[in-house]
């Protein structure tokens, strides 16, 4: 599973590429106060930490210079441009290449999946190094994880050898009778049980215990792309 890192970095890359490291004639070219533009490329003294980029800078930015992979914008993955001769090269399309992205969360894009909405599909992601998942959807509402947030991406591949083909430790959304839920997996007591981990870590969350043949249906979380 792949995680964003600061994009403000990949901001002072564009600098450099575009326009030869001047960020006023950068800041100009995607009409953004230059001062605004300029906090967005140094760290805080006192935290260390960059600021926030806000969506509408990558949408202004993404609009001015639309050869920009969005997907190494958000999450560093992939090269800078989309006509990089880079395996990982990333775009978004209609032309039905790639993987289908459904602008829903797990539950709801699993439904659409299942039933063939074809119609409901956003657009498709063709991302070269998890072109073999089934779909993109959004992580919606309480996250699984610390590092992953309500509104990030993420790419999901079914496992169809529940017995054998478990990665014990990574994040996985599941199907049973009783709910459907996306949570890390770890192995249970016993060969016939899994562990369900929480990401809150307070007592009144437990590790839950459930058997292997609960699972009607069971979706590796291959990718996460942060929400800005």
């Amino acid at each position: 599973m792949q995680l964003s890192t600061e994009i403000n970095t990949r901001l002072a890359t564009l600098v450099k590429h575009f326009t030869h490291g001047n960020a006023a004639a950068f800041a100009r070219s995607i009409d953004v106060v230059q001062q605004r533009f300029d906090r967005l490329l140094k760290p805080d003294r006192k935290s260390g930490k960059y600021p926030m980029v806000k969506p509408e800078i990558v949408e202004v930015i993404m609009a001015q210079y639309p050869a920009i992979n969005r997907i190494w914008l958000l999450s560093g993955a992939g090269p800078m441009l989309h006509d990089a001769q880079d395996p990982q090269t990333t775009s978004y399309g209609f032309s039905s290449y790639g993987v289908p992205y459904y602008p829903t969360d797990f539950i709801h894009a699993l439904e659409l999946v299942t039933q063939k909405h074809a119609e409901s599909i956003g657009y498709y992601i063709d991302f070269k190094s998890f072109n073999h998942a089934d779909f993109w959807c959004h992580i919606t509402g309480r996250s699984m994880e610390p590092e992953i947030a309500s509104g990030d991406i993420v790419a999901m591949k079914e496992v169809l050898d529940r017995e054998n083909d478990i990665l014990y430790g990574e994040i996985y959304g599941m199907v049973t009778k009783n709910f459907c839920t996306i949570r890390r997996v770890a192995k249970g007591n016993s060969d016939d049980q899994l562990i369900l981990i929480p990401a809150n870590k307070s007592a009144e969350y437990a590790e839950q215990e459930i058997p292997r043949a609960a699972v009607e249906r069971l979706f590796q979380l291959l990718c996460c792309v942060k929400e800005l």
